[in-house]
């Protein structure tokens, strides 16, 4: 025990170690490794809880689902796209004009950083599509849209959505003027560094 003792407390880095484990009841880094790991799946399982709320239309109950695990895990760009696009929803719906854009924004920065990973969120395009048809910018919907459907040309929701927007009989166009000026005046911002810039 006494040879056990010494080789823990012996050297500086186990001794320090054995301390923070004992003294301060600090975690070990295997013990941190799997609490991480245990509040992804938490907070996975309530995402897709969430998710079948949300495709049932309960957008509000979603939404608490959602924002818990984005909290949870605020680096997973698809919980962060869903808490987004719900935060945006219920602002959009209540009036809020600054919360809505500010959940643009958000969706806006998942979009620019998914770019650099792997998997593609091709689900979170077509929340942006439905972002900017419910801002009546078609034009910016459609290429949401079309963006999807590159990335997954099996996506139903985009089809859906690209019916609801091209499929309106004349006179029955959503405004677009306003919104799309708001966003040619931020120039080079992320819609045209994505579609190649100018006006169209």
């Amino acid at each position: 025990r006494v040879r056990e003792a010494w080789e823990v407390l012996g050297e500086a880095d186990s001794r320090g170690a054995y301390i923070d484990r004992t003294v301060h009841g600090m975690k070990t880094e295997d013990e941190l490794a799997m609490a991480q790991v245990e509040a992804f799946w938490k907070a996975e399982s309530e995402f897709k809880r969430g998710l079948a709320l949300f495709h049932q239309g309960r957008i509000k109950q979603a939404h608490e689902l959602f924002a818990s695990a984005h909290l949870a895990v605020p680096d997973e760009l698809e919980f962060r796209a869903y808490y987004a696009f719900t935060t945006f929803k219920q602002a959009h719906q209540g009036g809020d004009e600054m919360g809505a854009e500010e959940a643009k924004e958000m969706l806006k920065d998942v979009l620019e950083k998914n770019k650099e990973q792997a998997r593609k969120l091709d689900a979170a395009w077509v929340l942006a599509g439905i972002v900017y048809r419910d801002l009546g910018n078609d034009t910016a919907a459609k290429r949401c849209l079309v963006q999807a459907l590159k990335l997954n040309p099996s996506i139903s929701d985009a089809n859906r959505e690209l019916r609801r927007i091209t499929g309106k009989a004349p006179g029955q166009k959503k405004p677009e003027a306003k919104a799309k000026a708001k966003e040619d005046k931020k120039g080079g911002g992320f819609f045209s560094r994505l579609f190649g810039g100018g006006k169209k």
